[in-house]
């Protein structure tokens, strides 16, 4: 009868109806695991250069002018970094095969058994689908989210249910991985199987050569990566950070904010209310609800979509925004435009310093309990500023918990008679669109079926701000209650080529939201009910202004935004920043009356002035205009003059801190 070994052993002689096998040499498991390497490089780079537009594209604009410059730069490196890694891999397992045989020289041979035996081949194949696995999922993670897996705690990220239900991370997800590892590792076993056979091949000739094309692709990769480089001639530190470990495998240094600034505070600068000192009071201390939801676009506000939302901007006491720009197109930068009234570009400064929003602060010195209301999840990024703003913070399990909260911290205030703030962040219809309940998927699963879902989602979103409604309906006819609702940015489904919001692209799918205020008995004129372009940065002075601030404090005193309820006293005008310009020198928007001008910041020139290149320009609706963003100078533009006018309001640049400027 036949002797059973692994596949690691080589047939040498046939006699007499016995096969015996000897084990295969050191030399040629080297060379096997060779072949593995090679083939799996070989894969990877394939699928890396099918992504490259998606992975690109979801922290670059695909209509850079060098994006073709980017495209080769990318090919470049996935054919260095890969192979680079591939040759590491060969170079370990080479070294941890001469350290092994030296050490069995010095001890007893052990008795090998067959599951002895079949353990390389094993842990060979099972390493090399857990760092195909990982590619898979930093792949999957970076296009959709733009942040690198490395980036993460994964182990908290696994721990926590809400983290795994933002990133998609569902059940079903997890059963189509393990299902396709599973399916990885059996494809690895075999390619080991016939990698034994093709070892033999003249004498390890193939081994040989692909360990020889990995060495060369490196270099080779490399030179590619920088002929390509050469053509980026903006946004290069942006593009180096889109890379996986690109920096660290390119020996670049980590980037330092393209404009250090540091938060303006007090004096001149941003408003406190220092306890020592009177706050402006509140002629009427009417409650204030904030209703969220992540990821609304602007374009879903209709009656079909959103008949409750609807109804409610249909009344006489309501402002309705024709067209309604977030400070950003991240939860965080949306909500901290909500809060602070102020634009995107202040930010990192303020939460690095933990800066107080004013309008809160004003609500706290009047006697308001604030209160956060949060089934989507903020990230505490640079710091959990944002949340710790508030006196109370929830994070109910859903919207249905979260309605429920609500309800009774309503009743409560209602018995204690205290006014109150709600900021309720709803998670629906954030990704991956899977919240909306059967009675509201109206919309089959054709075509895009991501788009159908966020629909039926959008529907679902609408019936929670119902019953928001109803909550504070009796409230809001009496004149107790503030009503305003919106979102925190929208959603890109492939409109312009991009999944998600977390790429610095300004299309309005990302950054135009639903407006709807909601200001009890208010005696709105319908040129008020129907503004025609406003901010979150205009909410709190139109709130305050209902509210009666007294000693009147002047918006542009703690706001980039302006009230509503006045005459505009220059043409209106939204910047959207990109996550978290200037900080990182991310492209921006900026909105007047006609035109969205997407621009970036060259540097810093004398008094502060801005650099300021316009990289493209388009009508309110994206559709591009005929002149060349080349000819547009904007210091001939009134919105960029009156963008420099106010930029260094609430921050200011940071002496001695180095960064790439150049005078304008």
């Amino acid at each position: 009868m036949a002797k059973v070994v692994d596949a690691w052993d080589l047939k040498s002689q046939a006699r007499k109806g016995v096969t015996v096998r000897v084990r295969l040499p050191a030399s040629s498991r080297i060379r096997v695991a060779t072949l593995m390497v090679f083939i799996n490089v070989v894969g990877l780079i394939v699928y890396l250069q099918s992504r490259t537009d998606k992975l690109l594209g979801a922290v670059m604009d695909p209509l850079h002018p060098d994006w073709a410059g980017m495209q080769r730069a990318f090919a470049g490196f996935a054919i260095y970094a890969v192979s680079l890694l591939g040759a590491l891999i060969v170079g370990a397992l080479i070294v941890a095969g001469t350290v092994a045989r030296r050490t069995r020289k010095h001890e007893q041979r052990a008795v090998r058994t067959r599951w002895s035996r079949a353990i390389p081949p094993l842990a060979l194949a099972g390493g090399l689908t857990a760092l195909i696995v990982l590619a898979l999922i930093e792949v999957l993670l970076f296009q959709d989210y733009g942040i690198h897996l490395y980036e993460f705690d994964v182990f908290s990220i696994l721990a926590d249910a809400a983290l795994r239900r933002d990133l998609g991370i569902q059940p079903a997800e997890v059963l189509r991985v393990t299902i396709a590892a599973l399916t990885l590792l059996g494809t690895e076993l075999l390619l080991c199987a016939v990698a034994v056979r093709l070892v033999r091949w003249r004498d390890g000739a193939l081994a040989r050569a692909c360990g020889a094309a990995m060495l060369v692709a490196v270099p080779g990769g490399l030179m590619l990566f920088r002929s390509g480089e050469e053509e980026i001639a903006s946004d290069r530190a942006e593009f180096i950070g889109a890379l996986p470990l690109g920096r660290q495998l390119l020996l670049r240094a980590s980037a330092r904010p393209f404009i250090p600034v540091a938060a303006s505070v007090g004096g001149a600068g941003y408003p406190v209310v220092p306890e020592s000192l009177a706050a402006p009071a509140l002629a009427r201390k009417t409650n204030v609800v904030f209703w969220v939801a992540d990821g609304l676009r602007g374009d879903m506000f209709t009656p079909e979509l959103t008949p409750n939302l609807w109804r409610f901007g249909a009344r006489t006491d309501a402002i309705q925004s024709e067209r309604h720009f977030s400070t950003g197109h991240v939860s965080e930068a949306g909500i901290f435009g909500l809060l602070y009234a102020i634009r995107g570009q202040a930010f990192h400064a303020f939460m690095e310093s933990r800066v107080q929003a004013y309008p809160l602060a004003v609500l706290k010195r009047n006697g308001y309990h604030t209160f956060l209301l949060a089934s989507s999840r903020l990230s505490p990024y640079p710091s959990d500023q944002l949340i710790q703003s508030f006196d109370e913070v929830a994070y109910p399990a859903g919207d249905d918990e979260a309605i429920a909260m609500l309800a009774r911290f309503i009743e409560l205030r209602r018995k204690d008679g205290k006014p109150y703030f709600v900021l309720g962040f709803f998670y629906t219809p954030h990704y991956p669109f899977t919240s909306a309940k059967p009675a509201f998927r109206k919309y089959p699963s054709v075509g895009p079926r991501a788009r159908t879902n966020y629909m039926n989602d959008v529907l679902q979103a609408d019936d929670f701000f119902g019953q928001t409604w109803n909550l504070v309906r009796d409230d809001f006819d009496a004149g107790r209650t503030v009503l305003m609702a919106t979102s925190d940015h929208g959603e890109e489904i492939r409109d312009h080529g991009v999944f998600g919001h977390a790429s610095a692209t300004f299309w309005n799918e990302k950054i135009v939201v639903p407006f709807v205020l909601g200001l009890p008995k208010a005696a709105l004129s319908p040129t008020q009910r129907s503004a025609e372009l406003t901010s979150h940065a205009d909410v709190w002075p139109t709130i305050f202004d209902y509210l009666g601030l007294t000693p009147t404090v002047e918006p542009e005193r703690y706001s980039d935004g302006r009230s509503l309820l006045r005459p505009a006293a220059s043409p209106p005008q939204a910047v959207v920043t990109g996550r978290f310009f200037p900080y990182a020198d991310r492209p921006s928007v900026l909105v007047d009356g006609t035109t969205k001008y997407w621009f970036r910041v060259d540097g810093l020139g004398a008094n502060g002035r801005l650099c300021i290149v316009v990289i493209r320009a388009t009508d309110l609706a994206d559709r591009p205009l005929s002149i060349d963003p080349a000819h547009i100078d904007a210091r001939m533009v009134p919105a960029f003059e009156r963008f420099q006018s106010t930029f260094w309001r609430f921050i200011q640049p940071v002496a001695g801190e180095r960064g790439e400027r150049r005078i304008c």
